[in-house]
């Protein structure tokens, strides 16, 4: 970043922290009173088997809430996700995004296959173990719970861990309505409705979106038009039920090269551009839940979901078009009795898988199969208090993976069917928490998880199943404290962690289509995340995040190169997020959001690397009252103020074929512009 941008970003963010000071100090000074009855939220954490309370808990969780989304009005997720230490969602394109947690997962290529993520209950990763988050609808999301980690009395046992989204649930007896529509830079557009029905036995939630866009480079236009309903009905027990829908069109300018990042990064690949190069797709989620006591300590939890998907794509190299159902059952039985808690079920995941591959030219069959996958887990958890102050926390999961591949293309000679079956793999998990104090807490767990390589993972270089390949293992150790009202007025979460992988899945590239998974050593990560919330009055809050990580290889040797020592590439060195939010005036708020991203390494060899970068993003809202039961805001956002030209994704290990320079870059937007009107009736 040049040198006048620099001292511009400190003269900005000197002048936010003198106002801010001063703000502070007119508060304390015109009414001390009031500031000493200021608290902030409770904590609390709805976990996917049970509830319980954060500040109790021997694990790294934290929470997005529903004022922190609420202020995306594009519906960005990866700026909602990337507010909390330790997670890094990059994003390339409307359709093209990867997620991690603490760096687990970072060398996948294009997708998220090391964590898991439901929609409430519902599965949204697939049965080999595929993450799918970009189609999320924010405008439907009251919060958002992310556990970093594996803990296998709540999610089972995925190396990274686990992203819950949680839906709306408004406890309000009042019908009400509310409508969004934003327009901004590059034609952005997006229009949602959302409404809440209450009846005598509980409530229904109605949404519609519709988001598109021209994009901000070449072959990147994108549409998606989403919907739900969901609700609550309750009697003796609890019923939620949720449906939602994805229809989804959106191009793909895929990745490029150094030399085009830096001078013309609104191109898209050469090859992508030439054949229009797009993604559509149709999906559905349906799910229901039952809550039903048995007794006064006896409960038991039952969630029966679906999904179906059918999607096309189109790409230089051939055409892609797949289809997949899927059936989910969990069942979980939970003891509750003065201070402890046993949980313990059962999860079965089943998808059938239909694929097949067409020639560009023709449109005339190269090969299609069908694959079934099988994921079971058997779970148990205990956590106990044996003194007011300690709660003792034990839990394992066992899991079975089956894939089986039906060859269905008979013109050929070879068959590719075959199947494979990973041994059972137990994950324990043991952890501590020490509550000094209503504000204090410490925590220390040490658990064992593990992450089954996906089904393109699993083939070899000749399109067989590799029945050798072996999950990647390891073990995850944390430490960490929560404070909680410091003077009435702060809140501090801290951990550090330390990860041993082992038998890594790297992945192995043939073309620009084809690739394939190994086994190749071990790597530790090691890290620190903080986050902080200060909030001295209700009209002033800040709130920051901050990571710093070391990744290195142990042991890794790859086509006889020793990487041993080498950094784990595509994990940002250390990220922080500051989010200075204004109250001043009468119904205006303002926002002012300042991201740094240190370097990542963009391959084994740590050869070429991304330098860092840092964004500015401002918001400013005002809210007009008319009457008692309508409401209209008005809402202007300026991101990347300082028009920063940086990398917003970028592909690990590119490779280079044909002398050509690897395609290691997703450039991000430069300064854009959005503008919001929100109308809500009571």
């Amino acid at each position: 970043m040049p040198v006048g941008y620099r001292r511009l970003i400190f003269v900005i963010w000197q002048c936010a922290a003198f106002l801010f000071a001063n703000a502070v100090e007119h508060v304390v000074n015109t009414d001390s009173t009031r500031l000493k009855s200021i608290q902030l939220d409770e904590l609390l954490v709805s976990t996917y088997r049970y509830h319980a309370n954060i500040r109790q808990l021997a694990a790294p969780v934290q929470i997005i809430r529903s004022s922190n989304i609420e202020r995306n009005e594009a519906g960005d997720l990866s700026a909602t996700l990337n507010q909390i230490p330790g997670i890094n969602m990059q994003s390339g394109t409307f359709q093209t995004t990867k997620f991690t947690i603490r760096g687990i997962g970072s060398r996948s290529p294009y997708s998220t296959n090391r964590t898991r993520a439901y929609l409430d209950n519902i599965p949204l990763t697939t049965g080999d173990g595929t993450t799918v988050m970009d189609d999320v609808e924010l405008g439907y999301i009251e919060k958002i719970e992310i556990t970093k980690g594996p803990h296998s009395a709540w999610y089972g046992s995925g190396m990274g861990g686990a992203v819950r989204f949680v839906t709306k649930q408004i406890p309000d007896n009042n019908q009400n309505i509310a409508s969004q529509f934003s327009a901004g830079t590059y034609d952005f557009r997006k229009f949602t409705v959302y409404t809440h029905i209450p009846n005598a036995s509980g409530y229904t939630n109605l949404g519609l979106t519709s988001l598109s866009g021209d994009g901000y480079r070449q072959n990147s236009n994108f549409k998606r038009k989403s919907g739900i309903v969901s609700g609550l009905f309750s009697n003796k027990g609890k019923l939620n039920y949720l449906l939602t829908f994805s229809d989804v069109h959106a191009q793909t300018p895929s990745s490029i090269d150094e030399e085009t990042f830096r001078m013309s990064p609104s191109n898209a690949a050469p090859n992508w551009l030439s054949v229009a190069g797009y993604k559509a797709y149709e999906r559905i989620l349906a799910g229901i839940r039952s809550d039903l006591p048995i007794n006064q300590q006896w409960k038991n939890l039952l969630t029966v979901s679906g999904s179906w998907y059918d999607q096309y794509e189109l790409r230089p190299f051939n055409h892609l078009d797949d289809r997949a159902m899927s059936f989910s059952l969990q069942d979980n039985v939970v003891f509750n009795k003065n201070n402890m808690t046993i949980s313990t079920g059962i999860e079965w995941l089943h998808e059938n898988y239909f694929w097949r591959i067409l020639a560009n030219n023709d449109l005339s069959e190269l090969q299609k199969a069908t694959e079934l996958r099988n994921q079971y887990n058997a779970f148990f958890g205990f956590e106990g208090r044996f003194h007011p102050s300690l709660t003792f926390s034990l839990a394992g999961n066992l899991n079975a993976t089956t894939y089986s591949v039906q060859d269905l293309f008979e013109t050929d000679e070879i068959d590719y069917s075959e199947n494979y079956f990973n041994k059972l793999i137990f994950s324990p998990k043991l952890g501590l928490n020490y509550r000094y104090s209503d504000q204090y807490s410490i925590y220390t767990s040490i658990g064992h998880g593990f992450s089954n390589p996906t089904v393109e993972e699993s083939l070899d270089s000749e399109g067989f199943l590799n029945p050798y390949l072996k999950p990647e293992q390891g073990w995850t150790m944390d430490v960490g404290m929560r404070a909680n009202n410091i003077t009435n007025t702060l809140f501090a979460d801290f951990s550090a962690y330390y990860i041993l992988l082992h038998d890594l899945l790297v992945t192995k590239r043939l073309s620009e289509s084809v690739f394939y998974g190994a086994n190749a050593g071990t790597a530790i990560l090691k890290g620190l995340e903080l986050q902080l919330r200060y909030k001295p009055s209700e009209l002033i809050q800040l709130t920051g995040a901050f990571n710093a990580s070391e990744n290195r290889f142990k042991t890794f040797i790859s086509e006889d190169i020793d990487y041993a020592g080498k950094h784990l590439p595509g994990i940002p060195e250390m990220h922080a997020h500051v989010d200075m939010q204004t109250n001043l005036f009468r119904n205006w708020e303002f926002n002012a959001v300042y991201t740094l991203s240190g370097k990542q390494y963009l391959n084994d060899a740590n050869t070429a690397q991304t330098g860092s970068w840092q964004t500015i993003n401002l918001r400013s809202a005002y809210t007009i009252d008319l009457g008692k039961k309508i409401q209209v805001q008005c809402v202007v956002h300026v991101n990347n103020l300082l028009n920063e030209h940086y990398a917003s994704m970028v592909l690990i290990n590119a490779p280079s074929f044909e002398g050509r320079a690897p395609r290691y870059y997703y450039p991000g937007m430069p300064r854009n512009f959005l503008f919001t009107i929100r109308l809500g009736v009571k």
